[in-house]
């Protein structure tokens, strides 16, 4: 899934679509912005439970949010910022894995087949490149987790990235989460900050850097027409 910089980089796009038509309080982009965070205030064992994802689909590679199940609890409240910010962060989560990931890694089974289950995946597809490498190779710092650390610094510069200011939100009530991890979540940003790479033009390994942004700014313009339809 996006990290937490290019969650970030998604909400200050969004808020500033939606400036260019109303005035936003500092109280609404604070739960705005919190919210967005939340899904990823659970434990990594525990994330299909912030995520939404559907029990149908355990045991795939790709895992997703089911926007449905979260929609069908929580829609009577969705003009609530807080709650609408955790839906864009579900929402780049899915479109990231449906739409994003198939033109960036295919996966193979040890027969050298399509795989969809992750304990029968073998190898992975770089597709930028054709090179095949071993799964357990392929979510490494060396390959994938090392393209999101290689790109921060550039989504950190190019947006206004700002932490929230969690201590100041109330009347929280979210059984997925616990809104004091948001702790955790702050001072991973600052470190991520303090070690982000200068280079505006990372050497990625399986990443492409403008079609990562514009994927992110195409989700960002197709949330905000829903923002801007709750909010007017």
């Amino acid at each position: 899934m996006p990290g937490y910089v290019m969650h970030l980089a998604e909400v200050d796009m969004v808020l500033g679509i939606l400036r260019e038509s109303q005035e936003l309080s500092e109280q609404w982009v604070q739960r705005f912005v919190t919210g967005n965070l939340l899904p990823d205030t659970r434990l990594l064992k525990e994330k299909y439970i912030s995520h939404f994802w559907n029990p149908a689909n355990a045991g795939r590679i790709a895992q997703a949010p089911d926007l449905e199940l979260f929609l069908k609890k929580y829609h009577p409240d969705m003009d609530d910022p807080l709650l609408l910010g955790y839906l864009m962060h579900l929402d780049l989560d899915e479109k990231y894995v449906h739409s994003f990931w198939p033109g960036c890694m295919a996966f193979y089974n040890s027969e050298g087949k399509p795989e969809t289950r992750a304990d029968r995946v073998a190898e992975v597809e770089i597709l930028k490149t054709g090179q095949r490498v071993p799964l357990k190779d392929f979510f490494s710092p060396a390959l994938y987790y090392g393209d999101y650390g290689r790109m921060n610094g550039f989504f950190a510069r190019k947006y206004h990235i700002r932490k929230p200011e969690w201590e100041e939100i109330t009347d929280f009530h979210m059984d997925e989460v616990k809104l004091s991890d948001m702790e955790k979540i702050c001072e991973g940003l600052d470190w991520l900050f303090a070690h982000c790479s200068p280079d505006d033009n990372p050497d990625l390994k399986v990443f492409d850097l403008q079609q990562f942004d514009d994927f992110i700014r195409r989700t960002a313009e197709e949330f905000s027409k829903r923002c801007l339809r709750i909010t007017r």
